[in-house]
């Protein structure tokens, strides 16, 4: 299957370069999993560009540089990919490579809470939950119970020291 895969790879196809990236990952070969991810990502393909934002974030493959990674989780991001949002939103929460933002690192957390990606719910009741404020509490409980629902251990480790503090 590997080599079909590839065959299509080297024939441009860009979700097959993706998916020769993922595998060459997997298999431990960071620069062969970049320059793969990488020609996918260049062909627009929303999870190659969210891929090759990781490896920059990461340094997999190719030096770190956040910056780059910001640029590829924006252009996945602009097709609407959920772990984008979620990156771009660590990526202002913690101030890694841009200025420290964390009512906007909530902005793209809430994107991908509202479609179901439990990081960010999780990240996001963690937002809420530094907030002073009823309110800001009981938002915080709501995105941990939405993680917790899929099952996310920390979400449930959370609202056990939501209820401890009251």
């Amino acid at each position: 299957e590997i080599q079909e895969v590839r065959r299509k790879a080297d024939q441009s196809d860009r979700e097959a370069q993706f998916l020769l990236g993922k595998h060459y990952m997997e298999e431990g070969n960071a620069s062969l999993a970049f320059t793969w991810g990488k020609k996918s990502a260049e062909q627009e393909y929303a999870r190659a560009q969210c891929m090759l934002g990781v490896f920059y974030m990461q340094g997999i493959g190719v030096g770190e540089d956040k910056r780059q990674a910001l640029e590829w989780f924006l252009k996945a991001a602009e097709q609407e990919d959920v772990p984008a949002y979620c990156n771009i939103g660590l990526l202002y929460w913690k101030g890694d490579g841009v200025e420290k933002d964390e009512e906007l690192a909530s902005k793209w957390f809430l994107k991908a809470a509202e479609k179901g990606d439990v990081d960010a719910q999780v990240a996001l009741g963690g937002f809420y939950f530094q907030k002073p404020g009823v309110e800001e509490r009981k938002k915080a409980l709501y995105w941990y119970l939405k993680a917790a629902e899929q099952g996310n251990a920390q979400a449930e480790y959370n609202m056990g020291i939501y209820y401890e503090q009251g």
